[in-house]
């Protein structure tokens, strides 16, 4: 599959999925809302600065799902319905061209759940889809089991406490955002299956 990165599209997108995100959140729309004006604002001077939910709301319901937060982590944009709304919605349609076949979907680097919550509760009653969370940092798994919960996705959504690689071994990972360090266990594809 070619696909070409087109700028203008991306960026016309980026703003129009910001611009209806009160349509797509129920709890808390105007805060939800203020909060990706920000961070839009910010990205647009930082573009590797994610900016932190500066709100004590611990729960956000969206139209892909409920989920489970940290408040005043960057937890909420990644669980955002326009974080990465042209990948999703490319990972939605090609599930839909291809879902009489049996799908096994793998979210790598799970995080929270966006991905898996959100494809999970779309194809909720598809019985040849079953999804693969892989998450190896301990804070966020804890969270993605209480997503999955959340949803009631546990008959769809297989959490794996493990992160994916070219070897298997345990590795010590650095926090991107704070100073703390965990060892996680790491795993090949092959050999978890």
């Amino acid at each position: 599959m070619n696909i070409k990165f087109n700028k203008f599209i991306f960026y016309l997108s980026y703003f129009y999925y910001k611009m209806i995100i009160p349509f797509e959140i129920k709890k808390p729309k105007f805060k939800f809302f203020i909060y990706e004006i920000i961070y839009s604002f910010k990205k647009l001077f930082n573009y590797f600065d994610m900016f932190r939910y500066p709100f004590n709301d611990n729960n956000i319901i969206t139209k892909y799902g409920k989920y489970k937060i940290r408040p005043k982590t960057t937890d909420a944009i990644t669980i955002s319905p326009a974080y990465e709304r042209l990948d999703l919605n490319f990972t939605i349609n090609l599930i839909k061209n291809n879902i009489s076949k049996n799908i096994l979907f793998f979210d790598i680097g799970a995080n929270i759940g966006g991905y898996s919550i959100s494809i999970g509760n779309i194809f909720k009653n598809k019985k040849n889809l079953d999804i693969f969370s892989f998450e190896p940092i301990e804070e966020n798994y804890k969270l993605l089991i209480d997503n999955i919960k959340l949803n009631q996705l546990e008959h769809k959504i297989t959490p794996v406490k493990k992160g994916l690689s070219d070897i298997c071994e345990s590795r010590e990972i650095k926090f991107k955002f704070g100073k703390h360090r965990q060892i996680c266990e790491i795993t090949t594809l092959d050999t978890f299956f």
